[in-house]
């Protein structure tokens, strides 16, 4: 009876590791299609992808945050970011969909929702690559909104990360926090 049990643990086990190789694959091949200009193509594999059993929400989050690389227009991506932000709070790419998100309704001049989704990257990584640019942006967009201390708390944080060597980025965030020379930050959250 031990063995049958076993037996049959074993056989679900292995449907289950084909089945997330098959989906492995399939995103793979999206990628590539994507990466050859072929967009379209990506967004049917994933499609079809959503449509089959996937093995829990992460499987799905990574082929949504995929499917919303690949949209069809910014305005359908933005869609898409503004729906993965809620939909997936716990996905690995949470940080990368904040910043895109960011950074798409700043190009549309939308503010004060840019303010928030970057201050949200910031607050959700601290290693990414685009942590210093958005750190200067967000900064920026935080004078014009006319919060000063928060301006000023984001601006000297991340310039307290760039290294010495860095001079031109040092100078940039020196021109940019100019205006913060005596605002108190101590009891500000960037």
């Amino acid at each position: 009876m031990n063995r049958s049990l076993i037996a049959a643990l074993a056989s679900v086990l292995s449907l289950s590791s084909a089945h997330a190789q098959a989906v492995d694959m399939s995103l793979a091949r999206a990628q590539q299609n994507a990466a050859s200009g072929d967009s379209g193509s990506a967004r049917s594999i994933l499609d079809s992808l959503l449509g089959t059993k996937l093995d829990g929400r992460m499987q799905r989050s990574e082929i949504e945050y995929w499917l919303l690389r690949y949209s069809a227009t910014p305005a359908a991506r933005e869609r898409a970011l503004a729906n993965f932000v809620v939909d997936y709070p716990f996905s690995p790419r949470i940080a990368s969909a904040f910043y895109e998100l960011g950074t798409l309704e700043l190009a549309h001049g939308d503010r004060e929702r840019a303010a928030i989704h970057l201050s949200h990257y910031l607050a959700s990584t601290t290693s990414d690559s685009n942590r210093t640019g958005a750190s200067l942006t967000l900064g920026k967009v935080l004078f014009d909104l006319g919060e000063t201390p928060r301006a000023c708390a984001v601006l000297l944080s991340a310039r307290a990360e760039i290294p010495t060597t860095a001079i031109e980025l040092r100078n940039q965030f020196d021109f940019a926090a100019s205006p913060c020379r005596g605002v108190d930050t101590s009891v500000v959250v960037p």
